[in-house]
């Protein structure tokens, strides 16, 4: 089982049930998944993700990869890789000259995305770096990552406004910046899906995105140093970042209703509940 530390909840507490493994174990296991079959979580309103070859050793692998931003930006942990470390460090860097921050181009007022910070002060936001074969595609993409939306179900706090602000950053340096877009699109189109499904969100970055802001659409927010997914709580103020999609637009509504869905400005929009910035992506 994987469990969180809620009171003193700057790292994750992982009972281990597999022997130590190395880097070249971790990803033999994270890009030899296959699609993960979904049941319901009787206590949860969230789902519990079962399968034949996602195990639980696979799970408590990557957990073990899984920092902290203190942990990026400070003395790294014994079992954090340099490899790690330095994209990690780049994902950090980023994230807080750019993402935490304004931009006159945005559109609106606020950070670029308000989830972050307030994720980083409540010490809920993690960064992993996840390995892929020499030659990724779409399918070790999306099988790698389906393992971190099974991480992210189990991670308290599952109720609550905290809640919303639970994140994982998960960074892709294997994928080489020319072939980012050729991969992360589809990959990201598919993995959206699936993770909607089980109330998540999940949002693509890599250098050279041409998706535009959904406040100004000649702002390119998604631009990031490396290739990189970021997973957090599938929420009601959620609606622009899906309309367009046909079936995105049914999995809103199902989860919140119609009439969210027709009025989604009586939404409050601020990740924590309150009128104020408005969240998102980008």
């Amino acid at each position: 089982m994987i469990r969180v530390n809620t009171e003193h909840h700057s790292s994750l507490e992982i009972e281990i049930l597999a022997e130590p493994v190395v880097k070249e174990n971790l990803e033999n296991d994270l890009t030899n998944m296959s699609p993960i079959e979904s049941v319901p979580s009787p206590q949860r309103g969230f789902s519990t993700w079962h399968s034949t070859t996602l195990t639980e050793h696979q799970i408590q692998v990557a957990c073990q990869r899984l920092y902290s931003p203190e942990q990026v930006e400070g003395d790294a942990p014994s079992n954090m890789t340099l490899e790690e470390q330095n994209a990690l460090q780049r994902a950090m860097t980023w994230i807080k000259s750019f993402i935490i921050m304004p931009h006159e181009n945005l559109g609106r007022p606020g950070a670029v995305c308000p989830y972050v910070k307030p994720a980083i002060r409540e010490k809920l936001m993690y960064l992993t770096v996840c390995p892929l074969p020499e030659t990724p595609t779409e399918d070790d993409i999306f099988n790698s990552m389906l393992i971190y939306g099974n991480i992210f179900q189990r991670m308290e706090p599952t109720e609550g406004d905290l809640s919303k602000l639970r994140t994982i950053v998960i960074a892709l340096p294997d994928i080489p910046d020319e072939h980012a877009q050729a991969l992360m699109e589809p990959a990201h189109k598919r993995l959206k899906t699936e993770l909607l499904k089980h109330n998540m969100l999940i949002g693509q970055f890599y250098p050279g995105c041409q998706i535009p802001g959904s406040w100004n659409p000649h702002f390119l927010p998604l631009q990031s140093p490396i290739a990189m997914f970021a997973i957090r709580t599938f929420i009601e103020s959620d609606w622009r970042f899906l309309k367009g999609n046909e079936e995105w637009e049914d999995l809103f509504k199902n989860r919140f209703g119609e009439a969210v869905a027709l009025n989604p400005d009586t939404i409050s929009s601020h990740p924590m509940g309150y009128h104020g910035e408005m969240p998102g992506d980008h």
